[in-house]
């Protein structure tokens, strides 16, 4: 039977895409004064340290990034960095739709426990402990915090442990970001691809039909909904 549902964060249950979002005047390399494409190349090659907690902050990212390239840093600059990467990451938590903390209330009447694992840093979830989803969601697994990634089984293993569920028994949603749906089957977690903020996205058509045709998919909150019942009505069979 199924006794849990363990979520994605980003582009799962909040969406950073904003129909009025505009690019900034200056990028951020720009802003430090390096090279776009060798800064783009040194932060991809810190991607999974900085996801395992290895930084403290992102300024500390900036700075390492700067001294690498041969820079000084302007720990001013890297001050207001830090402030307006805090802010950015604040706002998917500022708009929290009502539909997501519908769905994860009727999962939870229907007895299921729910679970959350997300590839993070500090940064990104310092708006984590804002209500709703904090409440409902109160041991989440952070990346950052436990220093194990998706798509490693032991950060699926290490959600189930706190949720006291087997993997077997639980469904993992996810937009599939990070080798995720691949990483929870072979954990032995039940994957679903959640399709409902990635069909916003301009241009990733493509990208939701290649995640449709590899992994059991979920276009909207009420077919998870509608999958959660139709697992607990077989498991009581």
């Amino acid at each position: 039977m199924l006794e849990a549902v363990v979520f994605d964060l980003y582009e799962t249950l909040v969406t950073e895409y904003d129909p009025e979002w505009s690019p900034p005047r200056a990028t951020i390399s720009q802003r430090l004064g390096v090279d776009p494409a060798a800064f783009a190349a040194e932060y991809g090659a810190r991607y999974e340290r900085r996801m395992a907690g290895r930084f403290t902050d992102f300024a500390s990212v900036l700075r390492d990034i700067v001294e690498a390239l041969g820079g000084t840093p302007d720990e001013g600059l890297l001050r207001e960095l830090q402030q307006e990467r805090l802010s950015e990451k604040a706002k998917p938590f500022q708009r929290v739709e009502d539909d997501v903390i519908d769905a994860l209330r009727q999962i939870e009447r229907e007895g299921v426990r729910i679970g959350l694992i997300s590839n993070c840093t500090a940064d990104e979830v310092a708006s984590w402990s804002a209500p709703p989803l904090a409440s409902l969601i109160p041991d989440p697994v952070f990346s950052y915090e436990v220093a194990s990634i998706k798509p490693n089984p032991r950060i699926y293993h290490l959600a189930c442990d706190r949720l006291d569920v087997a993997p077997a028994a639980t469904l993992f949603v996810g937009d599939g970001g990070s080798e995720e749906l691949t990483g929870a089957a072979r954990a032995g977690l039940v994957p679903c691809c959640a399709l409902w903020f990635l069909r916003r996205w301009p241009g990733r058509g493509d990208l939701v039909d290649r995640r449709r045709s590899e992994h059991p998919s979920l276009d909207t909150l009420g077919d998870l909904i509608g999958l959660v019942d139709r697992l607990r009505r077989k498991g009581r069979e």
